[in-house]
């Protein structure tokens, strides 16, 4: 495809994803950080104020570009934070500049701040296992272990699966896992112990990563229960939210959210335009689970 579909109708019948890539804190040294008790919005589309907007009534108004309803302007934004003094509204770093980094000020907290939670979700069945994959991933994890974002309270969870699930419980230089094969309902096998803080549990989690390899070295398990798994991880993570980074190496072959292949190697036909939409909306809707728990998936 050498142009973007300019209707919907060719966009529905070309059937292939159309996105936009934007970057825009690519220059960290030219932003603008915008500290204020005030963050103005429209109060109707609730677009920001930005470049594009035009003032009028000397000032004291702005209208938005996009629903183009006239706002007042708060009597701190007359205040130029770059020169320190009052003046023009134009002035501002939020009218100079397309890219600025709001200070987000109490009243727009979902809730009061958390701990980062992360949990690092393994296959350890045998096609995983014979790629060596999870020795490198392991040690890489335990290299860059105090350089994961957040605060002293970070958390960290771990969790492979095959045909089942596997939980680890740390207890200083120890280990104990729970194993689950009921694939039927989510639940966790215990309420404490799954979630561990990073901070002085360092040399404790090193050892765990050093160990886990080991421990399914000659596991001859074949199964993949890639969909219960992240079912899982939605229920560990409750309503805190947090990232889940998932390593594996095969397609999920346990229900929920199996899938076979469906790679031709005969001659591509017409036909084959099917295959670049989903197999199932299992994950689809798993997506948008995770999403209103506030939950990122990356593999």
């Amino acid at each position: 495809m050498t142009n973007v579909p300019s209707t919907h109708k060719l966009l529905s019948r070309c059937r292939l994803p159309l996105g936009l890539l934007m970057h825009p804190f690519r220059d960290l040294s030219s932003l603008h950080m915008i500290n204020s008790n005030v963050i103005v919005r429209c109060r109707s589309c609730r677009t920001y104020i930005n470049p594009f907007v035009q003032f009028i009534d000397s000032g004291r108004r702005w209208r938005c570009p996009v629903c183009h309803l006239t706002n007042s302007v708060p009597d701190d934004f007359f205040y130029d934070p770059a020169s320190q003094s009052y003046g023009d509204p134009a002035r501002r770093p939020e009218i100079r500049s397309a890219t600025v980094e709001f200070i987000a000020p109490q009243e727009y907290m979902l809730r009061p701040p958390i701990p980062a939670f992360y949990v690092f979700c393994f296959e350890v069945n045998v096609a995983a296992i014979s790629t060596g994959y999870l020795n490198l991933a392991c040690d890489r994890i335990s290299a860059q272990l105090d350089r994961i974002p957040g605060d002293s309270r970070r958390q960290i969870a771990f969790i492979t699966f095959d045909s089942g699930l596997h939980f680890y419980k740390l207890f200083g230089g120890s280990m104990q896992m729970l194993i689950c094969r009921d694939l039927e309902e989510v639940f966790l096998p215990c309420n404490e112990g799954l979630i561990n803080r990073i901070e002085g549990n360092e040399e404790a989690i090193r050892e765990f990563l050093q160990r886990l390899p080991r421990v399914f070295a000659n596991t001859y398990d074949t199964g993949n229960c890639l969909g219960f798994a992240i079912q899982t991880c939605l229920k560990l993570a409750g309503g805190t939210g947090g990232r889940v980074s998932i390593f594996y190496t095969s397609l999920p072959n346990v229900e929920p959210g199996k899938l076979v292949s469906r790679e031709d190697t005969t001659r591509p036909t017409p036909l084959d335009a099917k295959h670049l939409g989903p197999a199932t909306d299992f994950y689809k809707t798993l997506s948008l689970e995770c999403a209103a728990q506030q939950l990122i998936t990356s593999a």
